[in-house]
């Protein structure tokens, strides 16, 4: 573990931007060659149901209604994938989580063996949200709180308290609808199709993690936010660095950073098969290598990747003596300079041969219609005693990130939809440059194969429901707080200190005004009176980053 940086390295922590550049941007990339995590790719068959599970009691599966067949030309299917659902570390043991996948609500709840479990959030009785249950503290079964019906981790109902006998509770229709789940590199995974040959398929194939994450040299948090517009909006998105210095500015990047990005795409040959270079050998698309970062514009060291269904990840690729010439060009006085090629060579010196990476993965869960849910995370080998911050702090500036594209992006497909173009994008937008090359790349795919929502749920556009407010686009307390354990506990101990102020201050003031006016007792009561205030007020503005903050782009700096 590296040792934190001395005192006299505290100037450069608030250079970081500028000493890496996009190193701490939202976009770091991924480079070619790798071979770790491969699966083998495997036939897929049509779309199947979520199934009603008996395993307890070694019955039979029962069809629920099918979720809609592939249309000619589509070959993907979403129900038969590992998805990430949610962050393990965030979820209440005690409590049910509701999620949801491809229209369809699930429930995760810990059972007694502090084991995860998730089935479709429906009573099989009258069809109550589950999710709105109770976890029993003994049995660790799940019941709900309509009538008290009890299930295990299978699915098996357990007790129904009105059944007169163990007949009511032994039939297969009493069964809840249980789902595979599986904790991957600290992520909850779940795999809708309960098929016999969906849940074959399960045992096979593998979430789609990034194993260097796990190692304990990388730095970073995961981060989760629901997202007010699609999971197509939100991977197109993704794959667009070139927004980066324009929709962030002040964040992440700078408008004057915006520069030509000479982005070609690896044929497919290259993502199938034992010598494929993307991650796991799974399709999808990936870039040749590319230089993104402002200070490295000839040494293309970044590539980005999308992996169906839900993987999207960037991966820069560094050497010591790459990260000395970025301290190099940038426009610092000599004397940061000289410190930042210290801290450079104190980092790399221990081991000069070893492999500098950094990673942006962001996982893109299609939730409903029009929504969707991000969990991402950024992180990186190197330097990482710089800039380091709580989990809440990073989730903050992470919110500050997104909270550019939100409207934005909202917006831009309330167009696409109203104007019919998402079917024929590349003939209704003017896509000249090559930065545009991973849109029409993530476009071309898509249109192979759409989404396959759960039975009932329609693919809605946008321009059918009334235009929200931006407080609802840029809302964050149901989008992440309520989600996050690190950011719930940030926000209950900041309204604590909040009160703790506001009752300090008119404590002081209180005494100010008991004692003889004009005293340097009564001055000093006041002045602490009015810092107290101010304290309040402070934890006031810091409470509001947990729920809503304005973004207005034409008011950042320009």
């Amino acid at each position: 573990m590296v040792a934190p940086a001395p005192r006299w390295c505290t100037p450069v922590v608030a250079l970081l931007p500028l000493l890496l550049g996009a190193v701490t941007a939202l976009l770091p990339a991924a480079t070619l060659h790798v071979r770790q995590h491969r699966l083998q790719l495997h036939a897929i068959g049509s779309a199947q149901p979520l199934l009603r599970q008996r395993h307890a009691l070694g019955m039979s599966t029962t069809a629920a209604p099918a979720p809609a067949q592939l249309s000619a030309g589509e070959n993907f299917n979403y129900w038969r994938a590992w998805w990430p659902v949610a962050i393990a570390e965030d979820l209440q043991p005690d409590v049910p989580e509701r999620v949801e996948l491809l229209g369809e609500a699930l429930v995760l709840w810990r059972d007694s063996n502090k084991q995860w479990r998730a089935a479709v959030d429906r009573c099989p009785h009258r069809m109550a949200p589950l999710s709105e249950g109770i976890i029993h503290p003994k049995t660790g079964n799940l019941m709900c709180t309509y009538h008290g019906w009890e299930f295990d981790g299978d699915g098996t109902c357990t007790n129904i308290p009105q059944a007169t006998t163990d007949a009511a509770a032994a039939s297969r229709r009493a069964c809840a609808q249980s789902v595979p789940v599986q904790i991957a590199t600290g992520l909850v995974w779940v795999w809708p199709d309960t098929s016999p040959e969906g849940l074959a398929e399960s045992k096979i194939k593998r979430p789609a993690i990034v194993a260097d994450m796990d190692l304990p040299d990388y730095n970073g948090y995961w981060y989760v936010r629901d997202q007010p517009y699609s999971y197509d909006v939100l991977i197109e998105n993704l794959g667009d660095p070139a927004h980066l210095p324009f929709a962030h500015h002040g964040v992440i990047s700078n408008r004057k950073s915006g520069a030509p990005l000479g982005i070609t795409m690896e044929p497919p040959s290259a993502l199938f098969g034992p010598d494929a270079k993307n991650l796991h050998a799974n399709g999808g698309y990936l870039s040749k290598p590319f230089a993104f970062m402002p200070a490295l514009r000839d040494t293309p060291n970044m590539v980005m990747g999308f992996e169906p269904p839900t993987l999207f990840y960037y991966k820069s690729t560094y050497t010591g003596d790459m990260l000395q010439d970025v301290v190099r060009r940038l426009p610092l006085p000599p004397p940061f300079k000289a410190l930042g090629r210290f801290m450079v060579g104190r980092d790399t010196k221990k081991n000069p041969d070893k492999p500098l990476h950094l990673y942006f993965v962001g996982y893109s869960i299609p939730t409903m219609p029009g929504k969707s849910r991000l969990i991402l995370r950024n992180c990186r080998n190197f330097l990482t005693f710089l800039g380091k911050k709580s989990r809440a702090a990073d989730h903050i500036r992470q919110h500050l990130v997104l909270d550019g594209d939100n409207a934005l992006l909202h917006y831009e497909e309330r167009e696409y939809d109203r104007l019919g173009v998402k079917d024929r994008l590349e003939s209704s937008l003017y896509l000249p440059t090559d930065a545009d090359t991973p849109v029409r790349a993530w476009r071309q795919w898509y249109q192979k194969n759409k989404i396959q929502w759960a039975c009932g749920v329609e693919d809605r556009g946008g321009d059918k429901e009334a235009v929200p407010p931006r407080e609802v686009l840029l809302e964050r307390y149901h989008a992440h707080t309520k989600h996050c354990s690190a950011c719930r506990a940030a926000l209950a101990a900041t309204r604590k200190k909040r009160k703790l102020s506001l009752g300090a201050a008119a404590v002081l003031l209180a005494i100010a005004a008991a004692l003889p006016g004009g005293t340097r007792a009564s001055v000093a009561a006041a002045a602490m009176a009015v810092a107290a205030a101010g304290a309040s007020y402070r934890q006031q503005q810091h409470e509001r980053e947990f729920h809503y903050v304005e973004y207005i782009h034409a008011m950042r700096d320009v």
